[in-house]
């Protein structure tokens, strides 16, 4: 049978120039444009109407490498119920810059659920088009900020927190669960 990087060679390069990954509990982050602070999530927060709010934990203003042809974003965020719904309808997307990324729109419908784990995801391609909505850019050499914002179904039922959990290990824990942000720079 042969060993196993005869049957799974390794790669003889990668088109990855940076990957970033990190809490959003207010430690020190390295980039290659230098370091920041990532934003500190303490608490939970209620999503209680049709209306998006912002995540905070999420908000990062990021400069890719130099020859960067596509950045990929993606932040894992935890739901949490609304008492006394038992329900969630969360809609969400990924801002750059103020704009709306059209392809980022998500939403799910979860009957009698208590917790569940988001993922708000974008891909940017710097090709020499400015269409931020349409997830394209001209060029990238500043910082441009990605944010994200959710909201629940209505007023009266389907809410929720985000960032946070009730139910761990058997107990009524309420959590506060900081998002986790992955950021990858590809040439």
């Amino acid at each position: 049978m042969g060993n196993l990087t005869q049957l799974f060679p390794e790669a003889a390069s990668t088109n990855v120039l940076e990957e970033i990954v990190y809490y959003a509990d207010g430690k020190t982050v390295s980039t290659s444009a230098g370091n920041f602070t990532a934003p500190n999530i303490t608490a939970i927060t209620a999503v209680t109407s049709n209306t998006f709010v912002e995540n905070t934990g999420c908000t990062i203003a990021y400069t890719p490498p130099v020859g960067t042809t596509k950045v990929f974003y993606d932040a894992t965020i935890m739901l949490r119920y609304y008492a006394p719904d038992g329900s969630m309808s969360p809609s969400w997307y990924v801002e750059l810059d103020g704009t709306q990324i059209s392809q980022t729109r998500r939403t799910e419908l979860q009957q009698n659920t208590y917790e569940m784990v988001t993922h708000a995801l974008a891909v940017v391609d710097i090709n020499g088009t400015d269409s931020i909505a349409t997830s394209q850019v001209a060029s990238w050499s500043s910082n441009k900020t990605f944010k994200v914002y959710f909201s629940s179904y209505g007023t009266s039922g389907y809410r929720f927190y985000m960032n946070g959990v009730y139910h761990y290990n058997g107990a009524a824990a309420n959590l506060v669960t900081p998002p986790c942000i992955k950021i990858t720079a590809y040439s």
